[in-house]
């Protein structure tokens, strides 16, 4: 079935992740343990098939139009725009394969959506090997989404919330994220200081220390608590620095 679905795509020149890219994100779903999967863009199935087909344990939200059958129950079709998609559930990898253009949207869009030691991975991160050449793209539709992709791979390069993995050589060029262990620890340092330090006022408000008064306690615990409000919303969830 798989293999028909290819031969399909390609009659119809429909775009499917590349034998070795799809091998590789095969071989990290194994290695990683993961079961529930959000799939942004499905084209005809093929790879939400083939990761299906890894497990009878792993479950796929795929977004955009499927060709399936046998694996309805375990393969979760949604029809409707990607931007227009909204979930509460926290996924083990959330695999993008739709509009080059709007991966710096979905990363933003999806990043919440990712478990804690989630992966998030991209095709088409060289796009045919044009981001080595843009100045020679003739076609100006084609030649500022390269301009884009590379704006992409740069701006991840440089954000310091992921362990980040470049494999241009593997496929169509992929890009595997991962959140950075380092700023999720700094962050809960920081938050463990202030919860500690506003216990400590709580149970000294009505104490003179080190020189401050009643008021001044009160407006530092409040400072200390708003400060506490911070690092709880949604900022803390994003990494955001």
């Amino acid at each position: 079935m798989i293999e028909y679905i290819k031969q399909k795509a390609k009659s119809n020149r429909v775009p499917i992740i590349k034998d070795g890219g799809l091998l590789y994100l095969e071989d990290l779903i194994k290695k990683n343990n993961v079961k529930s999967i959000l799939e942004l863009g499905t084209a005809v199935g093929y790879s939400a098939i083939a990761m299906a087909g890894l497990s009878e344990d792993i479950y796929i939200d795929t977004i955009e139009k499927i060709e399936a059958e046998g694996l309805d129950e375990r393969i979760n079709v949604i029809f409707m725009p990607i931007e227009n998609f909204k979930t509460d559930k926290k996924y083990d990898l959330i695999f993008v394969d739709a509009a080059k253009a709007q991966y710096p949207k979905y990363l933003e869009q999806f990043l919440g959506n990712l478990e804690k030691d989630g992966i998030m991975f991209f095709d088409n991160m060289v796009f045919h090997g044009m981001i080595y050449h843009p100045e020679t793209i003739k076609n100006r539709s084609t030649r500022a989404l390269v301009r884009k992709i590379l704006n992409f791979r740069k701006n991840v390069a440089n954000d310091n919330r992921f362990d980040i993995i470049f494999e241009d050589n593997v496929g169509d060029g992929l890009l595997i994220l991962r959140r950075r262990k380092a700023v999720e620890s700094k962050q809960e340092a920081l938050l463990g200081f202030v919860e500690a330090a506003k216990s400590y006022l709580d149970r000294h408000m009505d104490e003179r220390i080190q020189g401050l008064n009643f008021e001044d306690m009160s407006i530092l615990h409040d400072e200390l608590k708003a400060t506490q409000d911070v690092f709880n919303s949604d900022n803390l969830e994003k990494g955001h620095r």
